[in-house]
């Protein structure tokens, strides 16, 4: 159902967009699509909540997205779609009714242009079959012209792809032409030619003027188609390095691809990309002419970022891949031009790793000696130390056990001498009953040193007698 409704949500974008002249991306970008289609609203409320939506959307083209929504869901085609035999129509809704049939007859009509009519927006012309002169009548878009890359003339056979529409004010058929491609590869390659001439005389297939592929690229802007099989090349070969691809969705097929790929290409501009990636697999000249188209070929011309290509070829090279900073051969090709620089750099740090190692290594071996002997020296000086400590420990007791030793004779020696004093105290004398005279403070020990009248003090052990010499006698 998803897949259905998506494909019928574009399709009534391509028919808006023509109706409006305008872009498809303008009415809504493949993202909200994709979003419309996966949240399915039924509702106004529902439908401004659904991401790249809202109130402006919803008043401008809700109510006919709902209603496609309903129709698939419902698996009709829609009122609009059928003719109710019982129902009086409207000329106008009549011919909506005709109109909304005839678009669904998206085909290409090939025949000679008889008459062109140039106006400010539109171009009028006519293409007649060559068999038997039946003409049809065509107009383009001023910007559908420009991107088709044709000068349209007079008796010129082409293809021109499109659809059938009556212009309601005149009831007037004619062909809505959306693209224009010329017939014939003789043509072609003419034209192939010509432009490539033209823009080699500009030098934009010179390499000065190209930018280098960014060393280890991140993010990746990628223009192919969702549906083709090389998407599943492109993410099968492409390294696990962290890449960010972001995809828009685009026709790579035929003329009627340009305008998508223009739309796409000018959409990565304002993204924040490191490198544009453009991708689609090999083909004909015929099958590959988007990719030759001027208009397209000069929107890469000076890019923001780096342009990569891979849009396969068997002859002549796309003129687009001439232009781009760099092509490859092949989708799967361009895989490798971005994991490239990431794979050196893993080699380049392998290799730093394993010379890392390799001079570890070689130091170790080379200087090796030095080590064992600075290791031998500090163990010498650490036992030398040990040695020193233990001596100096020795020392200690040494001059503990002497200092104890002296101690132990001083000891001894006062304790002599406190015995000598205690034994020669003269107070232990007076303790025997002798006593000691003094005079003038000094000990008296002789008769001759008195005279008298002098004052002497007698010592005795329980206290002094203080006297005056009257008399005094000498012993002869």
């Amino acid at each position: 159902m998803s897949q259905q409704l998506t494909q019928k949500l574009k399709d009534w974008r391509s028919r808006k967009a023509n109706l409006e002249g305008v872009e498809r991306y303008v009415i809504l970008h493949n993202k909200t699509i994709d979003a419309i289609a996966e949240a399915m609203p039924t509702c106004k409320e529902e439908f401004i909540k659904v991401k790249g939506l809202g109130e402006k959307k919803y008043d401008k083209y809700g109510p006919e997205i709902l209603s496609v929504i309903k129709e698939c869901v419902e698996g009709k085609s829609g009122i609009q779609d059928r003719v109710d035999e019982k129902k009086v129509y409207s000329v106008s809704d009549f011919l909506n009714l005709l109109n909304t049939k005839l678009y669904e007859i998206n085909t290409r009509i090939k025949g000679e242009i008889s008459s062109i009519d140039f106006r400010e927006r539109y171009l009028f012309f006519t293409i007649k079959d060559i068999e038997d002169e039946s003409c049809i009548s065509c107009f383009m878009r001023s910007k559908d012209y420009e991107l088709s890359d044709v000068q349209l003339e007079e008796g010129m056979e082409i293809i021109a792809h499109g659809f059938p529409e009556i212009y309601k004010k005149s009831g007037k058929l004619s062909f809505q032409t959306q693209a224009i491609e010329l017939v014939g590869e003789g043509i072609l390659k003419k034209k192939y030619d010509e432009l490539k001439k033209k823009l080699e005389s500009e030098g934009l297939f010179e390499e000065a003027r190209k930018k280098p592929m960014p060393k280890l690229p991140q993010k990746i802007g990628l223009i192919t188609s969702k549906d083709g099989a090389v998407i599943h090349d492109f993410g099968n070969n492409l390294g696990r390095f962290g890449f960010k691809v972001t995809l828009y969705d685009s026709r790579v097929e035929g003329i009627m691809a340009v305008k998508d790929l223009v739309s796409a290409i000018q959409y990565f501009k304002d993204q924040p990309i490191d490198v544009l990636v453009v991708i689609r697999g090999g083909g004909s000249l015929e099958s590959l002419q988007a990719f030759n188209n001027e208009v397209l070929i000069r929107e890469i011309v000076n890019y923001p970022v780096p342009v990569l290509c891979g849009i396969g070829h068997d002859k002549d090279v796309p003129l687009f891949s001439l232009v781009a900073d760099k092509a490859v051969s092949t989708p799967t090709a361009t895989t490798r031009e971005l994991n490239k620089s990431w794979e050196e750099m893993i080699i380049k740090i392998n290799q730093g790793e394993s010379e890392l190692i390799g001079k570890f290594q070689r130091y170790l071996s080379d200087y090796g000696y030095l080590i064992d002997r600075s290791f031998g020296e500090i163990k010498h000086h650490y036992q030398s130390m040990i040695r020193i400590f233990e001596s100096f420990e020795r020392l200690i007791e040494k001059i503990s056990a002497s200092f104890a030793f002296g101690l132990k004779q001083i000891n001894e020696k006062v304790n002599s001498i406190a015995a000598a004093l205690s034994q020669n105290n003269p107070e232990r004398q007076l303790k025997l009953g002798y006593s000691i005279t003094f005079m003038n403070g000094k000990v008296l020990k002789s008769v001759s040193q008195t005279k008298n009248g002098d004052l002497l003090i007698t010592k005795l052990t329980d206290g002094q007698i203080d006297s005056q010499i009257t008399n005094r006698k000498e012993q002869l």
